[in-house]
């Protein structure tokens, strides 16, 4: 207190600092003595402050100690002198409690919650004192109390008859006849009577009683942690790694009992790999019900937490680019969600002139538009579309953008936002811009129309913000700055604006892993590149626009167009593409529609092979040392490997064929592999695919997921997947071991394979050729170079990206 300040020369402080959740690690005493002069509100008080830290805690980790030095110095960055002195003291290890008192051991291990296991008793050292000297003892005693345990075990509680009070005391603290005598001698000092005893009372604790991680830590095998967990209203949804799925029922019963609003648990797989970036999800525990309703900022949201995304994580991010709207702006959310980013704006700027909102998946749409019905929003407040981001650019704010440039100069708006919050893929859609409202002229009425529509290249009725949310990865460690300069990189590789792009602020938005960081890249659109005259792209089905970019067709020629270059877009052309697409349909449903019956049937790897001979792949290699090259030697070999005589010779310990130089552990199957596909004979599995000129389709990849030891794959004139085929290898097994893919001549493989590419972690060799709506080769091949550096890529009709070129070498080569 400023008072006490000013009567004192000295203060002398005490913490004790404490880990997560209450519980703390290291207990760790430390005393700071600053010097206090007569008038402390003057300046010369922080010129001549001395500081005198004591780290205490031998065990405390010397990063650590550096970091608390460095926060205590600049606290007082502007003292003439700031000293740190070492004092040696006691400490103790706690890991949520005290040391001595521990969640019984037998319950390490345990699957199924057993609460009784849970119960032990202890004895507490107490202190019983009169009511009325509870307020001067709590904080001199504070440091010798125990930790709260649940509702019922308090550091200070009533006695039996209600008469005292009881100081319940830590019993690894006060454990010598020095520490209970000096406890003493604070209460003394505090209230002028030492005269005290300090006693023992044993309480009983249970599984209410024990601190949630230190019930995680007691149960689950020793060096496995249970990390972190989300809650979205009343659902916790948990990411368990490989070897925590079998404890997942115990882990989901815990968090049900000890998180009061939660009533039902989810685990969900640690890759997003559907379309709508939405996820399956396992029910660890409670009730089966995935309509969340939370609040966010005051706004009240309510989604089904399976078919939709949300990330709570976001809500700064949504209150930040909201409070740069104005009421006359444009608002166009292109990858709107259930609306975090247009339902507050509407409520918070009840004039905004125009609001519209769109996203691809019919779900997202729906809750959307339940939300504004729960927010007190009219239909007519929010436009709702549902449509792929790139073709909204092109459309609807492309016209709305062309009807207010026309307005006279006092009706025109504050500026248009247009904001792309998908950053796995928002940076692909900013090509959509070039041309948009050249484009949009063109459809409203003609060559004719558009040219007389165009206003001089100077007019710059208002700005065109755009909000685009991307991930920048690194490969290596690499200094913070780096990721805003990479960021920067990816926007001006898209949009290949000869003028250069004004990027106003490059805002990094979270870390979201190591060496990965999310950015919002706030982009000044020139109106010169919306007006530029482009060729339409072809339009894109539902399934191809999910992943690709707004550009699908392949880079071309330039022609010269009065007097200066411009870039245009070769579309290929394909007589029998509609013929293709009708046979493609026909595929899906009869050799390729998946039948997961018949995988339960025969295991995953030998519903696979029959898949890919009967859609007429050209040859397969198994790890047994098979070679299938007809569907004549699929059938004959899928007999013998049924047959149960073969089956049990195939299940002993043998040594690996020369086609399996993989380690045994993986040839011969493991457990949790064993127990899900108990039908799969042992050691049968895919290892090399040649599907050249094969019919397979996208829904026939389903079958891929649960192969276990496919290294390579060859996909060369199959034109009848695209990138949701390429979803489906990254969302299995076969994203953690195909070493080796070959795609050349596909018409559906866009720019967003890319997206799914990256995520096959072992790969060492891609190869491609003759990907016509692969628009922006350069950026596809770098793009997998960033992600899995050890992989090779070659892509013949682009310029082979190596780390190691300068800027005047690249040149070079493009000359």
């Amino acid at each position: 207190r400023n008072e006490e300040l000013r009567n004192s020369t000295k203060i002398v402080f005490d913490v004790t600092s404490s880990g997560a959740n209450g519980g703390s690690r290291t207990k760790m005493s430390m005393l700071t003595v600053i010097s206090i002069p007569q008038n402390p509100d003057s300046e010369s008080f922080r010129e001549s402050t001395f500081l005198s830290c004591a780290r205490t805690c031998s065990t405390l980790s010397q990063t650590a100690s550096c970091l608390l030095c460095s926060r205590f110095c600049r606290l007082f960055a502007r003292s003439a002198h700031v000293s740190v002195m070492t004092v040696t003291a006691a400490a103790s290890e706690a890991a949520g409690t005290s040391s001595c008192i521990q969640i019984p051991a037998g319950v390490r291990g345990m699957k199924v919650l057993d609460r009784d296991q849970f119960r032990a008793s202890f004895k507490f050292p107490v202190l019983a004192v009169e009511p009325k000297e509870v307020g001067r003892l709590r904080g001199c005693l504070t440091k010798y109390t125990i930790k709260q345990f649940g509702k019922r075990i308090k550091p200070i509680m009533d006695t039996p008859d209600k008469q005292s009070k009881l100081f319940v005391l830590n019993p690894d603290v006060v454990n010598s006849d020095e520490t209970r005598q000096a406890v003493l001698e604070a209460v003394g000092g505090a209230t002028g009577n030492a005269q005290r005893e300090i006693t023992e009372t044993e309480y009983s604790l249970g599984f209410d009683e024990w601190d949630q991680r230190a019930i995680f830590r007691a149960v689950l095998p020793e060096g496995l942690e249970f990390s972190s967990f989300t809650q979205t209203g009343h659902l916790v949804h948990c990411n368990l790694v490989d070897e925590l799925v079998e404890y997942g029922k115990i882990i989901g019963e815990i968090l049900l009992a000890k998180n009061a609003t939660c009533r039902t648990v989810v685990n969900k797989p640690d890759m997003i790999s559907n379309t709508f970036r939405t996820f399956d999800v396992d029910l660890l525990a409670g009730e089966p019900n995935y309509v969340v309703d939370t609040i966010e900022d005051g706004v009240k949201y309510r989604m089904d937490f399976t078919k939709v995304f949300w990330n709570s994580r976001l809500s700064h991010e949504h209150a930040r680019v909201i409070r740069q709207l104005s009421p006359t702006s444009l608002v166009f959310d292109a990858c709107a969600g259930i609306g975090p980013f247009v339902i507050p704006a509407a409520r918070k700027h009840k004039a905004l002139q125009v609001i519209y909102s769109n996203d691809l998946n019919p779900e997202s749409v729906r809750w959307l538009k339940e939300n504004m019905k729960i927010n007190g929003l009219s239909e007519s407040g929010i436009s709702v579309f549902n449509q792929d981001a790139a073709a909204f650019i092109r459309g609807p704010v492309a016209e709305c953008i062309r009807k207010h440039e026309s307005l006279p100069s006092s009706a025109l708006p504050e500026a248009a936002h247009i904001i792309m919050n998908l950053p796995a893929l928002a940076v692909t859609f900013l090509p959509a811009l070039r041309g948009m409202l050249h484009m949009s002229s063109l459809q409203q009425g003609g060559e004719e129309a558009a040219a007389d529509a165009t206003p001089a290249a100077a007019a710059q009725p208002f700005p065109v913000i755009v909000y685009c949310y991307l991930f920048a990865k690194a490969h290596e460690d690499v200094p913070p700055e780096w990721y805003a300069t990479r960021a920067r990189e990816m926007v001006e590789e898209q949009l290949q604006w000869e003028g250069g792009v004004e990027i106003r602020n490059a805002h990094r938005v979270r870390t979201v892993s190591s060496r990965k960081e999310m950015f919002c890249m706030e982009i000044v659109v020139p109106w010169e590149l919306m007006r530029e005259e482009r060729k339409e792209m072809l339009p894109r089905s539902v399934q191809q626009v999910c992943c690709c970019s707004s550009g699908r067709a392949a880079a071309g020629s330039r022609l010269q167009q009065g007097g200066r270059t411009q870039q245009t877009r070769w579309i290929a052309s394909f007589p029998s593409f509609r013929v293709a697409s009708l046979r493609r349909i026909i595929a899906e449903k009869t050799s390729n529609k998946f039948n997961e019956s018949r995988v339960h049937e025969i295991g995953p790897d030998l519903a696979a092979l029959e898949w890919l001979m009967e859609c007429g792949a050209t040859k397969v290699d198994m790890t047994d040392g098979a070679s299938i090259g007809s569907q004549r030697e699929m059938r004959a070999y899928l007999a013998r490997k049924m047959d149960p005589v073969e089956s049990s010779i195939a299940s002993s310990p043998s040594l690996p064929s020369a086609l399996s130089p993989f380690r045994s552990t993986l040839a011969h199957g493991d457990t949790a592999f064993l127990k899900k596909w108990p039908n799969a004979p042992n050691g049968a599995h895919l290892l090399n695919v040649d599907a050249s000129d094969s019919a397979i389709a996208n829904e026939g990849f389903k079958y891929l997921r649960e192969v276990r030891s496919l290294r390579k794959l060859k996909l060369n004139f199959c034109d009848y997947f695209g990138d949701e085929a390429l979803r489906e290898l990254a969302g299995g097994r076969p994203a953690r071991t195909l070493e080796d893919i070959e795609i050349v001549l596909n018409p559906s493989v866009s720019d967003g394979a890319v997206y799914w590419l990256a995520k096959m972690t072992a790969l060492r060799r891609a190869h491609f050729y003759f990907l016509p709506y692969v628009a922006n080769r350069t950026a596809f091949i770098r793009a997998i170079k960033m992600a899995v550096p050890r992989c090779t890529v070659t892509f013949p009709e682009a310029i082979n990206i190596g780390y190691g070129y300068d800027e005047k070498e690249l040149e070079g080569k493009k000359k």
